[in-house]
């Protein structure tokens, strides 16, 4: 185990979250030795954008830039807690001070610590009071220096640390920052008041502000959340979510307003006068996977954050739970969008790249790819995984642009019908999303087209 070992399984999440599910932007927060495996790779290893999501930001939550001064400050602090309250009850109250003050303590954070240490990971250690203290004896001499009541006995910190010679410095920081330029993630530092991580430790990360002078408000960050650890999202946790809420909140906008969002605004489409989309302006294509998924968590991610901007006019549809109404019954856009990206999991890996701008042509591409349902008399379509599924994207185009390949031309994707088959002559609308930019209309609009052509299949059609 070492930090060499824990960057390439680093990097194997990334390429799991690029390869199967499909997410091709991520935000990285990191805390404590997670920043370091993730800074480390950022600034030495890099993230591999063709085979890895685009990291859009990263959040540091207690993370050094050197081991040896997280260990020096924590023995410093140390110092301070005997002087306190004595050399007895010192650790106790470093931990209760500059850890985790919660009482019990949290299960989970005990069952973390139980995988280290002196754990079934016996050779793990981490950096500073990670590594935990042993009450050993010290030759005085060694301790001339120190401000510690004059004793042989002295609070040491347990083991060596893997990563005692391990350090990024400010100028390094800097420096990646002044050549990445625009592809550099913008950076969060956060870190308990408290937490024997201290401001010192995390020095180097403040090289994004020398690199990028007046631009660096954007780019960079450090906050302290008042009177917490180094676990302060344990102690706190809605101080913590409401930072890292506002940062998320102000990346993606920065993003919108200097046009480096891959999601481009979707131009106004023509309805009619019942508020139905002009079918000479449709066009229908079939979603792969991936193109299916990203699309969908992108969708679902824009009305989360729509909602959060501009609360609707009726909260109690979207009240959750600490708002009184039971979350199960709750209606948000933003989660019945996430759970057709869940669906759209088991949809086919590739699929043709045409635009059908006519619905027979349409009709004949649902035909072939529900071929399997209607010809598998013998198939059991009650199993999961043998019901055939289709991703029907609406786009905005015009009918002179009839099979034109979407790889030539980006034409704006309004809405999403979700469509599986149930047996050998039925099929099922699973369920449709509508981009957030577009009327909400339209999503049944989508859903009634799709239906005919389901009929015009052959398919006796469920919604």
């Amino acid at each position: 185990f070492g930090l060499e070992q824990s960057i390439e399984e680093l990097k194997s999440v990334l390429e799991y979250m690029r390869e199967v599910l499909a997410e091709h932007e991520v935000h990285i927060v990191a805390h404590g030795f997670g920043g370091v495996i993730v800074m480390e790779t950022l600034l030495r290893e890099c993230f591999d954008e063709q085979t890895m999501p685009r990291v859009q930001s990263i959040c540091l939550f207690g993370v050094p830039s050197c081991a040896e001064l997280a260990d020096a400050e924590a023995k410093k602090l140390m110092s301070q807690a005997v002087a306190a309250v004595g050399l007895e009850d010192a650790a106790l109250s470093f931990w209760f001070r500059h850890v985790c003050a919660l009482r019990p303590q949290p299960a989970c954070l005990s069952d973390a610590y139980s995988q280290s240490g002196d754990g079934p990971a016996g050779d793990w250690r981490g950096f500073g009071a990670l590594r935990g203290w042993d009450l050993k004896m010290v030759n005085l001499d060694e301790s001339a220096d120190s401000k510690d009541p004059p004793s042989t006995v002295r609070w040491q910190l347990r083991g060596s640390s893997l990563l005692s010679d391990w350090a990024i410095t400010r100028e390094q920081v800097a420096s990646f920052y002044s050549s990445a330029a625009q592809d550099a993630p913008p950076l969060l530092s956060l870190r308990g008041q408290h937490d024997f991580i201290t401001g010192a430790c995390m020095e180097a990360w403040r090289g994004v502000e020398d690199a990028m002078g007046k631009a660096s408000a954007d780019m960079f960050r450090e906050q302290a959340i008042g009177g917490c650890g180094h676990n302060a999202h344990l102690e706190n946790p809605e101080a913590v979510a409401a930072q890292l809420r506002l940062w998320l909140l102000g990346v993606e906008d920065r993003r919108r307003a200097t046009g480096s969002t891959a999601r481009e605004p979707l131009p106004k489409a023509t309805f009619n006068a019942y508020g139905a989309m002009e079918e000479a302006d449709l066009g229908w294509t079939l979603l792969d996977r991936s193109e299916a998924r990203q699309r969908l968590q992108g969708w679902a991610s824009e009305l989360s954050w729509k909602y959060h901007r501009a609360p609707a006019a009726k909260p109690g549809a979207w009240r959750s739970v600490g708002q009184g109404l039971p979350h199960r019954d709750a209606f948000a856009p933003s989660r019945t969008v996430r759970r057709l990206a869940e669906w759209a999991r088991e949809l086919p890996a590739t699929c043709p790249s045409s635009v059908h701008t006519k619905c027979d042509e349409a009709i004949a591409t649902i035909r072939k790819a529900f071929s399997p349902a209607i010809e598998a008399r013998g198939v059991n379509l009650d199993v999961h995984d043998a019901k055939p599924r289709l991703a029907l994207g609406l786009l905005d185009c015009k009918p002179e642009d009839a099979d034109i390949s979407v790889d030539d031309t980006d034409f704006p994707l309004k809405a999403i019908v979700c469509v599986e088959a149930e047996g050998p002559s039925a099929g099922r609308i699973v369920g449709a999303a509508v981009a957030p930019d577009s009327p909400s209309k339209l999503c049944d609009e989508a859903v009634r087209q799709v239906k005919a052509m389901l009929e015009e299949v052959g398919f006796a059609c469920k919604a």
